[in-house]
Parts: structure tokens; sequence; C-alpha cells
């Protein structure tokens, strides 16, 4: 079993398409972040990676928080150099909030109805892989199911040498990604 599914349950049964189901996530799992923290950067240890996610997920569920804030206290408690802090707090919070946002959107009844856009800055620390995936939706109408979605995410994060397609689930193609994916509302 593979660390997504371990982490989100494989929840598609014989009859589904892989592309057609999107898990369930339960996107402030402190031990499910732990593990995806110590898997994805380099020489974080267990129980650092245990500290950064216990932190980072008490904070953005509390609410009130910044990114400067979350990076003192994981610097403080952890050691580690504040600048290697803050991608990985901006990476992991980027994950969050996009399996926040999913675990929301598809509560509703009507979510198989709705379509997605990846939204951020489009500016000269915009990489390649993002400004790839929203050529690629634009050229689709501007929106796209989130499956389609996730599969832009692992092609154009498969094409970088700095990309992140095996986290193409949790909707981060690289490290430092700032984009997020939203709903289309049409008026």
């Amino acid at each position: 079993m593979g660390l997504i599914d371990r982490l989100f349950g494989n929840t598609r049964t014989s009859e589904e398409e892989p592309s057609e189901t999107i898990p369930q996530y339960d996107w402030n799992d402190v031990d499910a972040r732990s593990e995806t923290i110590h898997q994805h950067y380099e020489d974080i240890p267990e129980s650092q990676a245990q500290e950064i996610a216990e932190i980072l997920c008490r904070k953005l569920t509390e609410g009130n928080y910044s990114m400067r804030g979350i990076a003192d206290e994981v610097t403080e408690h952890t050691g580690l150099d504040k600048d290697r802090v803050f991608t990985i707090i901006g990476s992991e919070s980027a994950a969050m909030s996009n399996l926040r946002r999913v675990q929301s959107y598809s509560s509703r009844a009507d979510s198989q109805e709705y379509v997605y856009q990846w939204m951020g800055p489009d500016d000269h620390r915009t990489t390649e892989i993002c400004a790839g995936i929203k050529r690629d939706i634009d050229s689709q109408g501007g929106a796209v199911p989130l499956t389609m979605l996730q599969s832009l995410l692992e092609e154009h994060a498969s094409q970088h040498e700095n990309g992140t397609p095996e986290r193409a689930s949790e909707f981060l193609p690289h490290r430092g990604c700032r984009h997020v994916l939203t709903r289309y509302v049409d008026f």
C-alpha cells in the first residue's frame, strides 16, 4: 500500500476508474502530516516532523495565525534553519488548505457538478509548473473537474526537476507552491 493510500485511504472500487475517484481527506491529521513531512523533506527526523506537524495543525485549526508566528514557534522547538522552516510550513499549509477546500466542497450533495480553477499570483516567482497548469485549464474553458486538475498537477510536476508529482493528490505540484484550487462559480 502506497503512502497516499495510507494517508488518505484508497476509496476506489474495482468498477471505478482511478482518475474518477477523489479520496476522502483528513487535512488536519497530525500523524499523516508528520509522515508526509518526514518523507518529503530530506534529513527531517521523525521527532522533528512530529513537532512541526503538531504546531502546524494546531495553528491552522486555531485560525488566528501568521506564517511568521508558525515559523518562529517551529524554529524554536526544532532548531531548524528559518528558511527551511518557511519552505516546509508554506508548502504544507498550502497542501492542507487545498485539502480542506476539497473536503468542504466534496461534502456538498452537488459536488460532482463543480469545476475548479488553479489560482495564485502571476509574477517573477511563479513556477513554470503552475503557469503550465493554468494555461492548460484556460485552454479547457477556465475550469476543470477535480480529477482533471489532479491529473494536470501530476503531469506538469513530473515534467520538472523540482516538481512533486507524488503529491498531486494533495494539490501540491512543487515545494513552496503559492497557488490554490478554487471552485469556479459562473454568475
